[in-house]
């Protein structure tokens, strides 16, 4: 009989997280949620992972971010016109959330060149639920419709209540 109750004990190895890097981007979030204003200096030489770390901060917040702290954000960091899928689907949720005008041609255009679910179907149930996006989505979906996979087609078409 093998005994399987090894009880509790010390780790054979303390692990030591350097989280440098990772608390400078929810920082930088919390800092510009806060202030509404950020610098193209704040986000140089970071890679894409860094980038996705800010922008899931800013998700997370509870409230929506002003259009204008928005634009300022996108002022400071180009990031409409961000060429990284998951930069853009982030960052397209917030505008979207915020109402920022100039996300929802955006993040149209992004869900007819990427057809992954990942990112159609949240970016297309979050335009249809915004007051800006609302007839955008119905309108670039029925042009393209037949651009999905099947499945695809038809789960985004219920999200959207056709």
């Amino acid at each position: 009989m093998v005994d399987t109750d090894l009880g509790t004990g010390k780790l054979i190895v303390d692990n030591k997280y350097d989280d440098s890097i990772s608390s400078g981007c929810v920082a930088l979030a919390h800092k510009v949620m806060s202030s509404g204003k950020g610098e193209k200096k704040d986000i140089e030489g970071w890679s894409a992972g860094q980038i996705c770390l800010f922008l899931d901060t800013i998700i997370a917040s509870e409230k929506p971010l002003p259009s204008d702290t928005v634009a300022n954000i996108d002022h400071a960091y180009d990031l409409t016109s961000s060429t990284n899928s998951e930069v853009r689907y982030r960052w397209y949720q917030i505008g979207i959330r915020a109402e920022y005008a100039p996300v929802f041609p955006a993040a149209a255009k992004f869900v007819v060149e990427q057809g992954r679910m990942k990112f159609v179907r949240p970016l297309y149930r979050s335009m249809y639920r915004s007051e800006k996006g609302k007839a955008l989505a119905l309108e670039t979906f029925k042009k393209n419709s037949t651009f999905y996979h099947s499945i695809a087609a038809k789960m985004i078409a219920k999200d959207l209540d056709l």
